[in-house]
């Protein structure tokens, strides 16, 4: 919150900070209470709070794979947890697990790549 406070003093603008377990949970938590918020997620209720949003919530999910997760009945993070992978391979691809690991909250991608 300092440096919340730093940057609006010196610069001039306003930013939201998002802490979270990993890249994917950083980005939503950031998102989550602009202008100006400042939101902290672990990783013990990442799966909880995703679970009622909704798939384009997903990182990776574009308007496409999103209207053919919906109109697959996937509605929901928990939708996309619940899933058999094998299911969701003909609507994600290769990237399957990956989002569905996503969407409990699981990103082992690194900071910075």
């Amino acid at each position: 919150m300092r440096l919340q406070k730093q940057i609006e003093t010196e610069i001039g603008i306003t930013v939201s900070v998002g802490l979270a377990a990993n890249k994917s949970l950083a980005k939503l938590a950031s998102d989550q209470d602009k202008p100006n918020g400042f939101f902290v997620l672990n990783a013990e209720q990442a799966e909880r709070w995703l679970a009622p949003r909704p798939v384009s919530t997903i990182y990776g999910i574009g308007k496409s794979a999103a209207r053919r997760l919906t109109d697959a009945g996937y509605l929901s993070c928990q939708d996309i947890v619940q899933a058999d992978t094998k299911q969701l391979i003909p609507l994600l691809g290769k990237q399957a697990l990956f989002i569905q690991n996503l969407a409990k909250g699981i990103d082992t991608r690194q900071i910075g790549k």
